[in-house]
């Protein structure tokens, strides 16, 4: 205020709102933080998953549809053979990622299968880019197939065995595996 009861204000007949006070804006403020961390954490999840999705659900979506009811008739001729199949995890030692898998395919009888060919692909649930296959499988005796692979991790996968008998036909298993984490050599107590 100057002297003459004039004050520097550029509006000097216009004054503050009343409701426009310390307390009123401490309100406003905790309210408006309140409010944006969720909204801060949205976009922080979106913009996660956006970078982690590869964009593609399958290949062909479509032809997935259009091929149910094929896929459904190979799982009921499959089943009614009363084939079984086994896999073993072999974890591999502390030094290395080299995983193996035994897969182990029999008849109803219990009797071995030979297979011409075998084929796994292995599927991380979580993320496609870590997918590996499809790879060949070793024959190692009648009804014994390996696979081996370095895992970039461990944790829960999706091993999908494919196999041709000696009559030609087709075998398709998935099995959903936990491989072991690898931890680093403890080092020792001093």
């Amino acid at each position: 205020m100057l002297a003459g009861g004039k004050t520097t204000d550029q509006h000097p007949g216009r004054r503050r709102p009343k409701w426009l006070n310390l307390p009123t804006l401490g309100l406003i403020i905790a309210v408006g933080g309140v409010v944006a961390v969720p909204v801060v954490m949205q976009v922080k999840q979106v913009l996660i998953a956006e970078a982690t999705w590869p964009g593609t659900v399958g290949a062909s979506i479509y032809r997935q549809g259009h091929d149910y009811s094929k896929r459904v008739a190979a799982i009921e001729r499959q089943d009614a053979l009363g084939w079984t199949a086994n896999v073993r995890i072999i974890s591999p030692p502390r030094t290395s990622r080299l995983t193996t898998f035994d897969v182990e395919l029999r008849d109803r009888a219990g009797r071995p299968i030979a297979a011409t060919e075998a084929t796994a692909t292995l599927a991380h649930p979580l993320q496609e880019s870590l997918d590996r296959g499809p790879l060949r499988a070793e024959i190692l005796n009648l009804g014994q197939y390996r696979i081996q692979i370095q895992l970039p991790r461990g944790g829960k996968w999706r091993l999908q065995f494919a196999a041709v008998a000696a009559d030609g036909t087709p075998f398709r298993r998935d099995f959903d595996i936990q491989v072991p984490d690898q931890v680093p050599n403890p080092v020792p107590d001093r």
